[in-house]
């Protein structure tokens, strides 16, 4: 993929993917502390029922970690490309 003024693919635009990513870093780990702390089941209460599910946070992990994936890939396949540059070699 290259980017250029073309594709309208602007400074901004990486700064925000990057700050996604550290987001979902961020969120990650809270998940993973969850999971630590509560385990991978949780006991729910419902009036006189009490019964064990799975935690959210087992559910969202797998989420957070493919979005966080998937950035790392769009990043990793990136070439920058000189918005400036004609193709021809300066002299």
């Amino acid at each position: 993929m290259n980017i250029s003024k073309t594709k309208k693919l602007t400074q901004n635009y990486w700064r925000d993917l990057v700050n996604d990513y550290l987001q979902l870093w961020e969120i990650k780990e809270k998940l993973l502390t969850e999971i630590k702390i509560k385990g991978v089941m949780v006991k729910i209460k419902n009036g006189s029922q009490e019964f064990r599910k799975r935690s959210d946070a087992i559910v969202e992990l797998p989420k957070i970690s493919k979005r966080m994936t998937d950035i790392l890939e769009i990043i990793g396949n990136a070439k920058v490309v000189d918005a400036d540059d004609d193709g021809d070699p300066d002299l």
